[in-house]
């Protein structure tokens, strides 16, 4: 019996004080059964980051030929392609060439020997940013999670401050940039 995806249900409450944008969001996202609850953080905290009301989940790890999160015009075409984790180069390449926006967002403990690894060729391409968060962060929001979801987010100064119940996280954010 093949094993199937876990929804949860989260309810945002979206404070970015750097983009101007205060909105309530209402999401259902997936954990899929190989994807680990970090994961399901991560790409929960770069939707916050780039909230709108036209930003989708793609796929995820189910799909090579899409990204994570995406924002596409009316017309189909793709605005913004947002990947989670560390892909490779060929990967980006190819969000580049079909977005005309591409974030890719760092949050795995190996993420340093990632970027050092991929970092020129990463930063060649002119549309692509990479952003990068404490892995120590992810996981402790990752064990505070349940299928319900309930947060109150301010964006300050590129750090997410993410309050859940009676608990506060701090999640400070960092472009990475190629020496």
């Amino acid at each position: 019996m093949a094993l199937t995806a876990t929804l949860y249900a989260a309810q945002l409450q979206v404070a970015d004080q750097d983009r101007q944008h205060y909105q309530n969001y209402s999401l259902k996202i997936a954990l899929h059964p190989s994807e680990q609850p970090e994961r399901m953080v991560a790409r929960l905290l770069v939707w916050c980051l780039n909230a709108n009301e036209k930003l989708t989940f793609g796929k995820g790890i189910s799909s090579r030929d899409e990204a994570e999160i995406w924002q596409r015009y009316d017309h189909g075409d793709i605005e913004h392609w947002i990947d989670v984790g560390e892909p490779d180069d060929a990967r980006v390449k190819k969000a580049s060439r079909q977005s005309e926006k591409v974030t890719v967002f760092a949050y795995t403990r190996s993420q340093d020997t990632w970027w050092k690894k991929h970092a020129a060729a990463i930063s060649s391409f002119a549309n692509v940013t990479t952003l990068s968060v404490p892995w120590e962060s992810v996981v402790t929001i990752a064990n505070d999670i349940t299928r319900q979801i309930h947060w109150q987010i301010t964006i300050s100064e590129s750090t997410l401050y993410v309050s859940s119940g009676d608990t506060m996280f701090e999640v400070p954010v960092t472009e990475l940039k190629h020496n």
